[in-house]
Parts: structure tokens; sequence; C-alpha cells
């Protein structure tokens, strides 16, 4: 049985040191823009799972969105703010030899990701997106704190909470980013291909400010080239307008992804 002594600690810590971090106001929702592949699910909470739609939203944190392990499946959604404006994240899910697991509003469980904030300062999950290995269970010492959390947080806010296992990604500074993250068992390989990220760990609590063309790998830090990177056929079609578009996108909205892309691919042009 957990000692009153011990819930008191983490409500202690919740006020000294993470409120600040639960300030920032989550995503209204996520909303699906695209689907390629097949067995691509939809689910909430314990219920049973139902087949991901274009236009498809999640908007709590009991939803989920499963890209199967197959290599050719994969989701992009885009992140929405107050008052159905786009809220500058694009984030795709898959395709991954293993399963991909996006948890509304900033959670990714295995699989593969590839992610872009916008230039400037309105940037869905800019508090963090937690990246898991695999949807592993938490440990009683990890139920505690969540539970601790949930009595005074909203749950996205909850949610948010380390565990032993993840990273978490923040952007920093202003300009516009693109990043990759791949897990192999639990392996996970971070890649920034444009911009500058604050990347969290277990071994670096602290975090570490990773620029374009470094990877992370296992907390060792290696450097390769981006443009190359960016210049394959997978991350053009990601930086395509119409990857990002479709009937079910409101004009604003549309609008509003056209420049995040165009301001990103002209950073990729006129780079030195």
């Amino acid at each position: 049985m957990f000692k009153l002594g011990t819930i008191s600690q983490f409500f202690s810590l919740l006020y000294l040191g993470l409120m600040p971090g639960a300030i920032a106001a989550p995503p209204d929702a996520s909303q699906i823009v695209s689907l390629t592949g097949d067995r691509l699910m939809m689910q909430q909470g314990s219920h049973r799972q139902q087949a991901a739609q274009v236009g498809d939203r999640l908007e709590n944190h009991s939803q989920s969105l499963i890209v199967p392990g197959n290599n050719h499946s994969f989701a992009r959604l885009v992140l929405v703010g107050d008052r159905q404006t786009y809220d500058g994240l694009l984030l795709q899910t898959g395709p991954a030899p293993q399963q991909t697991q996006y948890r509304f509003p900033c959670v990714v469980e295995g699989g593969t990701i590839t992610l872009s904030w916008q230039k400037g300062q309105q940037r869905g999950c800019a508090e963090g997106l937690r990246i898991r290995p695999n949807p592993e269970g938490r440990s009683p010492t990890q139920r505690l704190k969540i539970f601790a959390y949930q009595m005074v947080l909203s749950p996205a806010a909850a949610s948010a909470i380390p565990t032993d296992s993840e990273l978490v990604i923040q952007p920093s500074g202003e300009t516009p980013i693109c990043v990759r993250v791949t897990t192999q068992d639990k392996r996970q390989i971070v890649e920034v291909l444009w911009g500058e990220i604050i990347l969290s760990s277990p071994n670096h609590p602290q975090g570490l400010k990773i620029r374009k063309g470094t990877q992370y790998d296992q907390g060792e830090l290696q450097f390769f080239d981006p443009d190359i990177r960016l210049a394959s056929s997978a991350m053009q079609a990601f930086f395509s307008a119409a990857a990002w578009s479709n009937a079910a996108t409101s004009t604003p909205l549309s609008g509003e992804i056209q420049n995040h892309i165009d301001v990103i691919r002209t950073a990729f042009a006129t780079a030195q």
C-alpha cells in the first residue's frame, strides 16, 4: 500500500516543478487528412476498434489512431486549435515494420513518425510530444503519479507525465522544424531534418538541444546529411500541399497548412 507521505511528495513536485508545463493549452483536435494502406483503426478507451476514415477527429485523451506495422500503411493528421484554426503541427504516423499508435493529443507509441512544426510560436504539442517504444503497462509508481496528477490537472495534461522509457521532443526557437522518429523494438532514433529541437530522456532529463543534421540514437549523437533525406521521394511527398488537403478540410485550415508548407519549402530552397 502506498503511504500518504508518498502522495504528498508527488503533489509537492507537481506544484513546484511541473505546473508551468501544464499551462499551455492542448490542441482541440487532431484531424485525419489522409490514409494510405489498410487496417488503420480508431479506438476510444476499451471500446471496439473501428476503421479510421479521412475527416475523423480525435478530440479527447481516450482516443487513439492505430496504424498496423506492414511497411506501407500510414496516416497524416493535422492539429486543430482554438476556433478550429490550424495549430501548427503536421504529423504522419507510419509506415513502419511495427505498429504505430498515436494517442491524442501528444503521445506516440512504437513505429515511425514524421512531423513538422511551423515557424513561430503557434505550435500544437509545443510543451512536449511523448515518444514511447511500445504500449507497455505502467509500473505501480507510474500509476500513482498519474492518479495524483489527475486530481489537479486536466486529463490531457496528466497524460504528459514522463515514463521510464520515453523520449520527449519539443520545438526550440521559432524556425520551422522537421523531425523523423523511428522505433526498432525499444531502440528509438530521432533525426532532425530541419530546425532545432529539445530532446529529454531518462538519461538527459534536463534536455538536449539537437540541430539540423544530427541524429540521436540511444543517447549517442551522430551527424548525417539532411539534404539527402529531404530529397527523398517520401519527404517530397510529405511536403506536398496535396498530401494535407481534402474535401473534409475547411478552406481557412487548408490555407494555413499551405502557408506552413510554403515557408518550409522556401527554407529548403534557400539554404546554403
